[in-house]
């Protein structure tokens, strides 16, 4: 399996858990400036960016907070600014969660991070 179907198959896994537990699905792989935000959803007054991060093994997955860089911080905080602008919406809480998913033997959400990194809502 190759590294995007690799990570085509957690984006699918864990937008099918958002939908089962009623987020609206508003942006997808939503490209900007050199950035991809993999899942932006909604629920009431909240928008989630959610990055998936799909690895082969358990073990590349141990230390979370190494999985997001004040780079990629700032790239996804402005990624969601422009989503949100053109969604012609304005979300009262944006957050961003971080979504592990282990991809041996078989796709599995390893773990969920709410709120993993501060996105402003006054970007």
């Amino acid at each position: 399996m190759s590294t995007r179907d690799l990570q085509d198959v957690g984006e699918a896994l864990v937008r099918d858990l958002l939908v089962r537990a009623r987020w609206d699905i508003l942006a997808e792989n939503f490209r900007c400036q050199g950035s991809e935000l993999d899942l932006v959803a909604a629920k009431g007054s909240t928008v989630i960016v959610v990055e998936v991060k799909t690895r082969r093994s358990i073990d590349a997955l141990l230390l979370p907070e190494s999985l997001l860089s004040p780079s990629k911080i700032l790239a996804i905080r402005r990624g969601a600014q422009k989503v949100l602008a053109d969604l012609g919406t304005c979300p009262e809480t944006v957050r961003l969660d971080l979504a592990l998913v282990c991809a041996s033997p078989k796709p599995w959400l390893a773990r969920y991070l709410c709120d993993a990194a501060c996105l402003e809502r006054h970007f």
